[in-house]
């Protein structure tokens, strides 16, 4: 696809924000206030084009139709999150006490529950806010040094980083320790009762590649990965139970990029499976 200029992103953002003025008239701007809003919803889209986050997401499947629909809907997507959290990424960006402590507060209870999840009772509230500590750190340091993509509502990407930090933490903890299973829970402060989040109802491929009784296969599967730090960071995490963090240390590249090699490995992966079921089935 060829990537627009900064005029056609322009245009193509005040077509955008016309549609949603129509759809919502709380979105309606005056004409003084349009242009400037579209100049910056451009330059995220440019930057969102250049870096591959606009085709990572027509990669997973969540745009369809021709090349300039597929931009279209995307322009949508990111014009409609900006104009509702453009404000928050802003004040969290400026380090704003009272913005962060909102996120910190819906963190520790995300991270609380997923404790719970695992039978972690008397010391699921330090660990929940150990884990939220550490995460928006991690967010802010993002914010600080990338401009925020708008393709995502920020309460489900920060979800998606706690839930990265968390299954380190596991795999740690299921090396060096046992779980303690206290009597009562200590619950947060404003938290009436444990609500269990995300937990995936499906069998994913991951959850499939950690079934031991699938390790061999996966051991034979990953030699015939060419990419070696794909092979490599397959091996590490997945049968070798390391955390994303010791991955990032032994191939000596940095955390962001082992989730890429090991959605770039699994997706290759997935394909030698199917092609693995076609042939037992005669298909």
């Amino acid at each position: 696809m060829l990537l627009p200029d900064h005029s056609a992103l322009i245009a193509l953002c005040l077509r955008v924000l016309q549609q949603l003025g129509c759809e919502k008239p709380e979105l309606e701007l005056s004409d003084e206030q349009r242009p400037g809003l579209a100049h910056r919803m451009a330059s995220i889209l440019s930057e969102n084009l250049a870096n591959g986050r606009f085709s990572y997401v027509c990669g997973r499947g969540y745009l369809s139709g021709s090349d300039e629909e597929q931009l279209f809907n995307y322009a949508v997507k990111v014009c409609r999150l900006y104009v509702q959290e453009g404000n928050l990424i802003a004040s969290l960006q400026a380090g704003e006490d009272e913005a962060w402590q909102r996120v910190h507060k819906r963190l520790v209870r995300l991270a609380f529950n997923k404790y719970l999840g695992k039978g972690a009772y008397g010391w699921a509230l330090g660990e929940a806010q150990t884990l939220a500590n550490a995460t928006a750190y991690e967010l802010w340091r993002y914010l600080q040094n990338h401009a925020y993509p708008f393709d995502v509502p920020f309460d489900h990407w920060s979800a998606c980083v706690l839930t990265r930090r968390f299954v380190d933490w596991c795999r740690i903890q299921q090396r060096e320790t046992l779980w303690l299973l206290p009597d009562e829970p200590v619950r947060p402060a404003d938290t009436e009762g444990p609500t269990r989040l995300g937990h995936v109802g499906e069998k994913s491929l991951t959850q499939w590649l950690e079934n031991y009784a699938n390790q061999e296969w996966l051991l034979q599967a990953t030699e015939r990965l060419q990419n070696p730090l794909e092979r490599q960071a397959i091996q590490l995490y997945y049968l070798k139970e390391r955390a994303v963090k010791e991955v990032a240390a032994e191939l000596g590249v940095s955390e962001n990029y082992v989730y890429v090699l090991l959605h770039r490995a699994r997706r290759r992966l997935r394909r030698m499976l199917e092609s693995k079921s076609a042939e037992r089935f005669g298909c």
